[in-house]
């Protein structure tokens, strides 16, 4: 599969700044992006909508992947850091709503998505993988949800998918207490946990449903055999849960202690204090008694979290020195 041969032979069938949307051929449209590092940004985010709601008129089922060496690097760093420092608060609302929008059509959208993370996978190109339908990693395949190291929480969807993949678990395995599956979450997202290959992602991010694919030259061609497999199973989305339960106070009260402690001990800042706080409020539902609640709204706290940490001075010193120098800054 050569993404010029498709070009060549007019198969483009939308095209913006930053992605395409491509035919394949029988029936699977592929969403490619074509970004500095693949970082997520508006033009990305268009064409993840347009594939999913105009795809359908064209396409039997999706493949989000590309012909780079990294999937994503994540959402662009340098336009939110721009969009805090000059208080564009409509704009880093808007984009971050929209990738919210975006990766929940994915997941609940008419069309099956097969995901092909190779390289770097990281924040919004982690939350991405989280919201299709099935991922097919390969060996070189980097996956991570790292925005704990700028400051920020995972906020395209990540923290809760998270919460309700650590739910899921806890069900599952007929445990009656949450917290320890909720914690083991909260610890991937604060310590911006890397799976290093396509293996380790499928353990600690992905599902048993998701595959691996040992030959990396192959992995576009066999995740466009997924997606027909899928098309020929009538494979059809799942929808949203009308109610999801959530720990309330009680949970927050445990995180709280836990987070304390870490401050205490000087594993944590201040600041990392802060942003384990948020993260611990969307695992949690947020300030209110234990009961059940709604994915929408653990995505508004998501959000609320992201934009409030995205103005406070110390994490913007954080995405400048990422940015400057490629570490993380422990302030």
């Amino acid at each position: 599969m050569d993404r010029r041969l498709l070009k060549e032979s007019g198969k483009v069938i939308r095209e913006n700044a930053s992605a395409s949307l491509i035919d394949i051929g029988d029936g699977i449209g592929l969403v490619e992006f074509h970004t500095k590092a693949n970082a997520i940004d508006d033009h990305i985010v268009e064409m993840l909508e347009i594939a999913v709601q105009e795809g359908a008129e064209h396409f039997g089922a999706l493949v989000i992947g590309n012909f780079a060496e990294h999937f994503s690097a994540g959402a662009n760093l340098e336009q939110l850091l721009t969009d805090s420092t000059e208080g564009n608060w409509r704009d880093a609302e808007r984009f971050t709503r929209s990738l919210q929008n975006a990766n929940l059509r994915l997941k609940y959208g008419s069309l099956p998505v097969v995901a092909v993370p190779a390289g770097d996978t990281l924040g919004g190109g982690c939350e991405i993988c989280l919201h299709s339908t099935h991922v097919r990693v390969s060996g070189k395949t980097r996956m991570g949800l790292v925005e704990a190291r700028v400051g920020l929480i995972p906020a395209g969807g990540g923290t809760k998918e998270l919460t309700l993949r650590a739910l899921a678990r806890c069900s599952g395995s007929g445990a009656a207490d949450p917290m320890p599956f909720l914690k083991n979450a909260f610890d991937l997202m604060m310590s911006g946990t890397v799976a290093v290959s396509g293996e380790e992602a499928l353990r600690k991010f992905l599902s048993p449903a998701d595959s691996f694919c040992a030959d990396e030259s192959a992995r576009l061609t066999s995740a466009k055999q997924i997606a027909l497999g899928l098309i020929t199973v009538q494979h059809k989305n799942q929808i949203p849960k009308a109610a999801i339960r959530i720990a309330g106070w009680a949970g927050m009260d445990y995180f709280q202690n836990a987070i304390e402690k870490l401050r205490s001990n000087g594993t944590f800042t201040e600041h990392d204090a802060l942003i384990a706080r948020h993260i611990a409020r969307v695992l949690c539902g947020g300030e209110q008694a234990a009961g059940t609640t709604t994915e929408q709204h653990l995505l508004d706290l998501e959000r609320e979290s992201f934009l409030f940490l995205l103005g406070h001075h110390k994490t913007r010193e954080r995405i400048h020195y990422m940015l400057k120098r490629n570490e993380r800054l422990q302030n």
